[in-house]
C-alpha cells in the first residue's frame, strides 16, 4: 500500500508516466540501505575531506541516491517491458 495515501494503486512517477510499485519501493528501500552501509563500512561515519559529514549534508547524499534509485528504476521498467504489456498513451 502506498503510505501517503493509503491505496492499493502504485504512484505515478514524475519521469516519463512509469509507475513504482510498493514492491519497486520496498526493493529500492533495501538496495539504498545496503548502499548506506557499504558507504559507512570502515569507520563508521562518512568522510568528505577528511571531515564526517553533518547530518543535513548526510540527508541531503541519502536523499539523491534514493532519488537516483527510483530514476534508474522507473527507465529500467520502460525500457524492458515488452511492449504488449505497457500501457497505451
Amino acid at each position: 500500500m502506498d503510505r501517503k495515501t493509503n491505496s492499493c494503486r502504485p504512484r505515478r512517477s514524475r519521469e516519463r508516466g512509469s509507475f513504482l510499485t510498493p514492491q519497486d519501493r520496498r526493493q529500492i528501500d533495501r538496495r539504498l540501505s545496503a548502499m548506506l552501509a557499504l558507504l559507512e563500512g570502515g569507520e563508521g561515519a562518512l568522510m568528505f575531506d577528511g571531515e564526517p559529514l553533518n547530518s543535513s549534508t548526510r540527508r541531503l547524499l541519502v536523499s539523491s541516491l534514493r532519488r537516483q534509485l527510483e530514476v534508474t528504476k522507473a527507465l529500467a521498467k520502460e525500457k524492458f517491458t515488452p511492449k504488449k504489456y505497457r500501457r497505451m498513451r
